[in-house]
């Protein structure tokens, strides 16, 4: 569709169109802009009927309204083209001297007709009113009067139904208790110290030894410095950070104590945190073992181990082969496997660093768990599995396995 037949489409008269492309380099933002500017919509309308259809019928009576010059058409109406003609140079200048006043004003008044057409003009049509829309939103997208707004205000203005979360210092002190309580359930080195913690300030809350918290403690750094939420709980009790020292100054409020440890009461009984501690006291269970600490005729031991570890086949140098990964009590060791060697030979290997492990695991009391498999899945040790490939138990090329007791 052509310039002109867009502008005649919004309702725009023909001769006042044909100018307004005409002054404007056949652009039809300006074009529009111009004829809105221009009250190009009010003659139209406020005459019974569209133009005639004969062209040497003169358009119904346009007025333009400029500080520099007025031209008015209704002088003669009986006028020939040649009157038509000079009444549209008339039109085109007016229309030309309102595009050097629109570098003078920036724009400002197209910006107001603009934002006028939709109310001065309720009867018209939706597609000119989306046109007046249109050209206003255009002019608001650029020019000097643009404000620049903060990532806030803007979230707030783009996304008027999305609600930005307070920060945690900003939220009420139980809130914020309750919820530095739950994010510490799976650490339970961290909610068993903090319950001695402010039990003992609650029991003497003059002392200035349960008053001062040093942060480069060794003790504070082994249970508290990488729990999520630690810091924030003693803050939101009544602690003040003082660069390394977290200071209770001032009167202790007892019912934040309270309501702090209350809280991580309900933490200790929740099933995250019961899961981790059983996973941890696990975890020092096998340690022990595997240092050899519990307690068990250390010769006898030794020997025993170097029976499990003389049952592997000998460790295959590197190439086709499968190479398992197993976490222990903490640690981890590894270990090349031929492709074809069998899940007795992985029990073994398990044997050499302590014979409960051996006897545990052939007991079922505890499993292996595949950990490249999502969910973990155990390792079922029968006396049928126990030949089978470690390429047929999935653990070729690679296998990732932690020892856990049996769930």
């Amino acid at each position: 569709m052509s310039g002109l037949a867009s502008l005649t489409a919004m309702g725009f008269p023909l001769s006042a169109a044909k100018v307004a492309l005409e002054a404007s380099n056949d652009n039809i933002e300006q074009a529009v802009q111009f004829l809105l500017t221009n009250n190009a919509f009010e003659e139209k309308h406020t005459t019974p009927s569209a133009l005639p259809p004969t062209s040497k019928s003169r358009p119904a009576p346009t007025v333009v309204n400029l500080s520099d010059g007025i031209v008015d058409d209704n002088e003669d109406e009986d006028d020939n083209d040649d009157d038509d003609d000079d009444d549209d140079d008339d039109l085109s200048r007016a229309l030309k001297l309102s595009l050097k006043s629109e570098k003078i004003d920036n724009g400002k008044r197209q910006k107001q007709a603009a934002r006028d057409f939709p109310v001065q003009n309720q009867s018209r049509s939706a597609s000119n009113n989306n046109a007046a829309a249109a050209a206003l939103s255009r002019l608001d997208g650029g020019g000097g009067e643009k404000k620049k707004l903060s990532p806030t205000a803007r979230l707030k203005k783009d996304h008027p139904h999305v609600k930005v979360p307070k920060a945690m210092e900003k939220k009420p002190i139980d809130e914020q208790i309750k919820r530095c309580s739950g994010r510490l359930a799976t650490h339970p080195a961290a909610v068993d110290t903090l319950i001695r913690t402010l039990s003992a300030l609650s029991g003497d809350p003059t002392n200035q030894r349960y008053r001062k918290i040093d942060m480069k403690n060794p003790a504070f750094e082994r249970a508290l410095s990488g729990a999520p939420g630690a810091v924030d709980l003693l803050v939101a009790v009544g602690f003040e950070r003082r660069g390394n020292l977290l200071i209770l100054a001032g009167n202790v409020d007892m019912a934040r104590i309270w309501m702090g440890k209350s809280s991580l009461e309900v933490v200790r009984g929740s099933e995250e945190y019961l899961k981790r501690k059983g996973e941890i006291v696990f975890e020092r269970t096998v340690a022990d073992i595997v240092e050899g600490r519990g307690g068990t005729n250390v010769e006898r031991e030794d020997e025993e181990r170097t029976k499990h570890l003389k049952s592997c086949p000998v460790e295959p140098g590197y190439g086709q082969v499968c190479v398992v990964k197993l976490s222990l009590g903490g640690k981890i060791v590894q270990r090349r496997f031929a492709s074809d060697d069998v899940l007795v030979d992985v029990l073994h290997w398990c044997g050499g660093f302590g014979t409960v492990i051996f006897e545990k695991l052939v007991e079922g009391v505890w499993f292996l768990f595949d950990k490249n498999e999502s969910p973990m899945k155990a390792i079922d040790v029968t006396t049928e599995t126990k030949g089978w490939t470690l390429q047929r138990m999935g653990l070729w090329p690679s296998g990732n396995l932690v020892l856990m007791p049996n769930k």
